[in-house]
């Protein structure tokens, strides 16, 4: 505006050339403030949204809050999200590390031998300690084959010895959860919880991360270990789950876990089943160990828990999390979209 003034009131003093330049300014400035009105107020929702971003994270604790299009990623493969939001990924460089949704994330577990240098960098098997590399799980719709035990823990598993501290499973009979037939679960089996049982459903429920596809619980089996007694144990930290049959369910994971094979005893699994049919009590071992079996008493348990925004209703149809093809090329794509992006500007 002042430059066009400019021109009107002493353009005629002025070279013809000059006139021209500084008509051209005007008009580029007029173009410029244009796009100011148009591109300032995306700027200003672009720093909001990083802003409270960062908000969200000081909140959680230093832990990146789960969003849907990350949980969707860590589910499905699939990067269901809007351009703006895939854009401003790609550009801060963290579509090259959305793999998974939450802090514990599942080791991956693939046991092609050309993909077993990961294992190796959380879990060495030891004699005398339960084999998490014993058992493996064929995939029907990829065909891709894994370890099921390394799956279940995220981070370094450990061979340790067990002594002075109580286990605890959660089982009881099948049953319908939302319309998926549920069986019936152990009292006895490999993977034990760490202490005190949960005070709810739903602290079992997150904290193991136990499916409702997997178990409907109801009852509650204890093994307290006395300090004499030494039990060789793979320990860990849960790591998080995702449905495959009841779709929509995630269960983040991190309470400590064991894999114990030495409660597979005939004797240790007639014991618990005459205790479980006489309405619990509890019963000591030769060596001391004792028994425990008990109702949970907690409401709520089945087809609530874990369902919500950070859930992608239809995802739990597709592979578990970290031990197919389909997962690791989808990361796969993004990160070179993200350095094909990046090598053009």
């Amino acid at each position: 505006m002042i430059i066009a003034l400019f021109v009107v009131r002493y353009g005629q003093r002025l070279p013809q050339s000059m006139v021209d330049r500084l008509k051209q300014l005007s008009s580029e400035f007029k173009e410029l403030m244009i796009l100011g009105d148009k591109m300032i107020p995306e700027a200003l929702k672009e720093l909001h949204a990083k802003l409270d971003h960062i908000r969200k994270i000081i909140h959680a604790g230093g832990v990146p809050p789960h969003d849907t299009a990350t949980t969707l990623l860590a589910q499905t493969g699939q990067k269901v999200i809007s351009y703006a939001e895939e854009a401003r990924l790609i550009e801060t460089g963290a579509a090259k590390k959305i793999v998974r949704a939450g802090k514990y994330q599942q080791n991956l577990a693939n046991a092609d031998p050309n993909l077993v240098g990961s294992i190796k960098e959380v879990y060495k098997h030891e004699a005398g300690f339960p084999d998490l590399m014993k058992y493996t799980v064929a995939d029907k719709a990829t065909g891709v084959t894994y370890y099921p035990g390394i799956a279940a823990a995220s981070g370094p598993i450990k061979n340790e010895i067990l002594h002075g501290e109580t286990l605890f499973r959660a089982f009881g009979p099948g049953g319908m959860t939302h319309g998926t037939e549920v069986g019936t679960s152990n009292a006895i089996g490999a993977f034990w919880g760490r202490g005190k049982p949960p005070k709810n459903a739903a602290e079992w429920r997150r904290l193991c991360a136990v499916l409702d596809e997997w178990n409907r619980n109801g009852w509650l089996s204890m093994v307290h270990i006395p300090e004499n007694v030494k039990i060789p144990a793979c320990t860990s930290v849960v790591s998080e789950q995702f449905s495959k049959k009841i779709a929509g369910q995630y269960l983040p994971g991190g309470a400590k876990q064991a894999v114990v094979e030495a409660f597979f005893e005939k004797q240790v699994k007639d014991i618990t089943n005459q205790l479980y049919l006489k309405g619990g009590g509890k019963a000591t071992l030769p060596n001391g160990v004792v028994i425990e079996v008990r109702q949970s008493g907690w409401k709520g348990i089945n087809g609530k828990i874990g369902y919500g925004k950070t859930a992608i209703p239809g995802a739990g149809v597709v592979e578990r999390l970290g031990v197919t093809e389909r997962q690791s090329k989808a990361v796969t794509q993004v990160a070179q979209a993200a350095v094909k992006l990046e090598n053009s500007n």
